[in-house]
C-alpha cells in the first residue's frame, strides 16, 4: 500500500484484521516526503475477506484512527 500524505501527517499504521475478527497484523509504513508505503503479504483468500484499516499520526501528536483503507484508495488517473 503506498499513498500521498498531508503535511500534518508524520506516522501511518496500517492494521489487516480477519473478517471474522480473530486475528490481526499491523505494518508501520515508511513515510518520507509526502508519501508513505507499507508491505504486508496476504494469501489468496485473505485478499476480499480482510478488513484492512489506516491510522494517521499528525503533528500535533493527535491521531485519526480506522480509517478505512478501501474508502481512501484512489483510482489512478489517465490524462
Amino acid at each position: 500500500m503506498a499513498g500521498h500524505l498531508g503535511s500534518r501527517i508524520t506516522d501511518v499504521d496500517i492494521t489487516v484484521r480477519a473478517e471474522n475478527g480473530t486475528s490481526s497484523r499491523t505494518a508501520h509504513a515508511t513515510v518520507r516526503d509526502g508519501y508513505f508505503a507499507a508491505w504486508c503479504p496476504e494469501g489468496p483468500d485473505e485478499a476480499s475477506s480482510n478488513i484492512t484499516t489506516v491510522t494517521l499520526r499528525l503533528t500535533d501528536g493527535s491521531t485519526v484512527s480506522n480509517l478505512s483503507a478501501r474508502q481512501l484508495y484512489e483510482h489512478p488517473k489517465l490524462d
